[in-house]
């Protein structure tokens, strides 16, 4: 079975993807998955996704964090301002409750927010948490 190619798609611009770079490219690296944390937008155990070094994310981006030096983990980020209200979510109760912990995060909070209705966020002071890198790709093996 081949790949039916199209003349008239544009092979330039920002869209196109070089599967060579994507695995190679400066500053990448590939973990594979262990757990169920991010199931609920097809990343499984056992997928490998490619990661792009940096130190810095944005708000919902999807990052490897480092905490307390100690666990790397694969979560949705979020840097929350000091005083800032969290909606806690507890699955097994099947409810959610907010909750002001902003005098236990003087400096605002992390959260590491995984992509499984049964998780719930995790959240940390902004010392504890190094970001390693943003996820840009995925692939599995079959």
């Amino acid at each position: 079975m081949g790949i039916k190619t199209d003349n008239s798609m544009s092979t330039h611009g920002s869209g196109e993807i070089n599967p060579q770079e994507l695995f190679t490219g400066k500053g990448r690296y590939v973990l594979e998955v262990r757990g169920e944390t991010m199931v609920g937008i097809g990343i499984m155990d056992g997928d490998f996704v490619v990661i792009q070094h940096q130190e810095e994310a944005r708000n919902g981006e999807i990052v490897v964090a480092l905490v307390d030096r100690e666990e790397s983990t694969l979560k949705r980020y979020y840097r929350h301002a000091p005083g800032v209200r969290v909606e806690l979510h507890h699955p097994d109760a099947g409810m959610s409750q907010t909750t002001d912990i902003s005098s236990l995060f003087p400096d605002g909070l992390v959260e590491l927010r995984p992509e499984n209705s049964n998780l719930t966020s995790s959240f940390y002071a902004p010392g504890r948490v190094q970001i390693q890198g943003k996820m840009v790709g995925l692939f599995r093996s079959y």
